[in-house]
């Protein structure tokens, strides 16, 4: 009837406000494989200077050597491999052939947590906390350098409807059929490395049901499947020449967008 119509259409734009402020876009890259991008796209970084950036990225290599250094010299009463591997995961998007701000930042994002954690930061000695304020402090120069300028004004995102969330329990099931597809194996061969990495954080954010009644967890996932949802669509043509199954992956992606957006109003 009219009134289902109205609530697609509202659907349909919610989908569309999600994919425009979503901070990652994707394109093919040189092998032909989907790989992300920071938004908005083919728009240079507001600074440009390669020998500066160059020395950056230099003594950011170095100071992360000399943190895990610093931090397996080190005795904790806690377990430090999971930092380790954020640490790790970061060089690994650092060492990157095309640097995007977008996954150099979550990766980066998830080192502050666990080294600004209640019980790790009073266990941490001068020279680990003078180090790894060093790493934050070259980290945040990279963005001037790598991210496209941002335009004047982003696109709003509504907020999450927490209630409509917990009452149809309906996110839970968008989750598991983001996870189903991620780890599809004939899904994951469409990607590149970069793309691969960059979902695997949407999986492990799939796995933990406690994340999943995060808003923001739930907002950035809606933005990035919305994203993907976008640019299906406007290159269905190359897509289709590299599977078989990209219609079903369409539709998936299309309702898992939907699913989300019923969650924003």
């Amino acid at each position: 009837d009219h009134a289902e119509e109205i609530k697609s259409e509202q659907q349909r734009i919610l989908v569309k406000k999600l994919a425009a402020s979503s901070p990652v876009d994707y394109l093919f890259d040189a092998e032909g494989k989907i790989t992300i991008a920071d938004t908005p796209l083919n728009t240079p970084p507001p600074v440009d200077h390669p020998e500066e950036l160059e020395d950056i990225i230099f003594a950011l290599e170095e100071e992360l050597s000399d943190l895990v250094h610093d931090l397996l010299r080190g005795k904790f009463n806690f377990d430090i491999r999971y930092l380790r591997k954020q640490i790790d995961r970061y060089g690994m998007a650092l060492d990157a052939e095309k640097l995007s701000w977008h996954r150099l930042e979550s990766k980066m994002a998830l080192v502050r947590k666990y080294m600004q954690d209640e019980d790790a930061i009073n266990t941490w000695n001068q020279q680990i906390l003078d180090v790894s304020d060093m790493v934050m402090e070259l980290h945040s120069k990279l963005e001037a350098h790598i991210r496209p300028k941002q335009p004047e004004t982003i696109p709003d995102t509504p907020e999450v409807n927490l209630e409509t969330l917990q009452d149809q329990g309906l996110v839970a099931k968008a989750w598991q059929e983001a996870k189903t597809l991620l780890e599809d194996e004939d899904t994951k061969k469409l990607f590149s490395s970069d793309a691969q990495a960059h979902h695997q954080d949407l999986v492990d954010v799939a796995k933990d049901p406690e994340k999943q009644r995060n808003p923001e967890a739930i907002k950035g996932a809606a933005q990035k499947f919305s994203a993907m949802t976008r640019f299906l669509k406007r290159e269905t043509g190359k897509i289709a020449k590299i599977t078989k199954n990209i219609k079903a992956i369409m539709f998936n992606l299309s309702m898992i967008a939907v699913l989300f957006a019923v969650f924003f109003s």
